[in-house]
């Protein structure tokens, strides 16, 4: 059995495919956090929103007795 040229190509190319594979499944995986965050902010934003703070309510001077 007789190594050619291309033999020694397929096989060195292996890893270079298993390396690439791997760089797309990160990237991939990197844009499905950045989806499932920004959802996330959206949402929050959203629950934040309709929580009553408190601070549109006027308890100002005008409802205060003023000492004589």
């Amino acid at each position: 059995m007789r190594v050619d040229k291309e033999d020694i190509f397929a096989i060195l190319l292996i890893p270079v495919i298993g390396v690439f594979l791997l760089g797309f499944y990160i990237v991939i995986g990197l844009v499905m956090l950045g989806a499932l965050i920004g959802s996330g902010i959206i949402y929050l934003y959203e629950v934040v929103t309709r929580i009553d703070f408190g601070f549109d309510k006027d308890y100002g001077i005008k409802n205060t007795r003023l000492k004589k």
